[in-house]
């Protein structure tokens, strides 16, 4: 069940009679300020951590395998433009040397 804010007050009015101004505002400040429905447990968050965990292990994966096929790619070409510095050199090396 939740109360409005009508209901809420009238407690705080009703509160105050019974128990005096001071005491009525202490417990008012320990009530939600909306419904319990919208207060997270201790489960709720477990639940939330588990669900986190998982999204951010599958996230770094990907990650990692989309840095392995950037360093791939980049040694391949680097050994490829290497040789073919190489290869360059190595004729030029012929004609005029």
């Amino acid at each position: 069940m939740t109360i409005d804010e009508r209901q809420r007050y009238q407690l705080h009015q009703t509160l105050e009679a019974h128990l005096g101004p001071e005491a009525a505002a202490t417990l008012m400040a320990h009530l939600p300020p909306v419904g319990w429905a919208d207060v997270a447990t201790k489960h709720d968050l477990k639940a939330l951590e588990e669900r986190l965990e998982l999204r951010l292990g599958i996230e770094i994966a990907g990650v990692r395998t989309e840095i392995h096929k950037v360093a791939r790619t980049m040694t391949l070409t680097t050994v490829g433009a290497t040789a073919a510095i190489v290869t360059v050199a190595a004729t030029l090396t012929n004609l005029f040397g």
